[in-house]
């Protein structure tokens, strides 16, 4: 039988860890992944009714084989989770990855099917590490408003899903570069089954940002519940649009300011009247 690498095994464990993680946030639990900086634990749990706090180390299976478990530290307020999930999510009731913005750029692609809720739900937060978001083969959706406060890149064929009235905000040295294709355009739009112009509001560009925001092949839509369109960028901001496309905006699409500066190359959209 061949021997798993490190590097696989590595790759196991991290994903076991934040699916853990995903749905003990989802049960109202504050969580912090440690990332291997802590021996023995994985995760740190607070509750935050009773402020009440336990550790928990996590054992993730690949495929068919013995649980990787030697205990080393027993306490009473320390577990042991043990997932087995075959590199698959299936069959859930609820979204196979729920969790916050700045971890997004830890994830792997993921098999998926017969899940409810089929996407990686974002609940929210400032990005403060580089990041690539990779195509995971299933949409992210937004939750609540993401703050891009470092360089963030998002791979061809992705689907951003905007739940209703959220925004995307890219400041504080920031950037967001969309690098779609002509063949695996990436595509932000409404989360509802049955869309409609203005379902979410929109992207936010502050000149605090890095201006080095590039989208190419982007089709944006179903944005603009606000009074700036579907993409608002501010005096000293600078966006270049390659080849993307605006539509079902609830009025306009782009809302600069004067000193604002967009770049187009082939893109098409409508200018918001100030």
């Amino acid at each position: 039988m061949q021997k798993k690498s490190k590097r696989q095994s590595g790759n196991t464990n991290l994903a076991s860890e934040f699916y853990v993680a995903s749905q003990l946030f989802r049960l109202g639990y504050e969580v912090t992944i440690t990332l291997g900086h802590t021996k023995e634990i994985d995760l740190i749990v607070i509750n935050p009714t009773n402020g009440k706090t336990i550790t928990i180390d996590v054992k993730g299976l690949k495929n068919k084989s013995n649980w990787p478990l030697t205990p080393q530290l027993k306490r009473k307020d320390h577990f042991y989770v043990l997932v087995n999930y075959c590199n698959k999510f299936n069959d859930l009731d609820l979204n196979p990855i729920y969790l916050k913005a700045n971890n997004v750029g830890q994830l792997d692609k993921i098999e998926t099917s017969n899940n409810t809720a089929n996407t990686v739900l974002i609940n929210g937060g400032k990005i403060t590490t580089a990041a690539t978001w990779k195509n995971m083969g299933i949409p992210y959706e937004i939750k609540e408003v993401v703050y891009f406060q470092a360089a963030v890149e998002v791979e061809e064929g992705t689907t951003i899903l905007m739940q209703p009235s959220e925004k995307l905000i890219i400041n504080g040295s920031g950037s967001l570069k969309l690098k779609g294709t002509a063949n695996a355009n990436i595509t932000i739009k409404s989360s509802k089954p049955s869309p409609a112009s203005g379902d979410w509001k929109e992207i936010d560009i502050y000149a605090s940002s890095n201006n080095d925001n590039v989208w190419s092949y982007v089709n944006i839509m179903h944005g603009g519940s606000g009074s700036y369109g579907q993409v608002w960028v501010e005096k000293g901001a600078s966006l270049t649009l390659n080849n993307c496309k605006f539509s079902e905006g609830r009025n306009c699409d782009l809302y600069v300011e004067n000193g604002g500066n967009i770049v187009n190359n082939g893109s098409t959209y409508t200018i918001c009247p100030q």
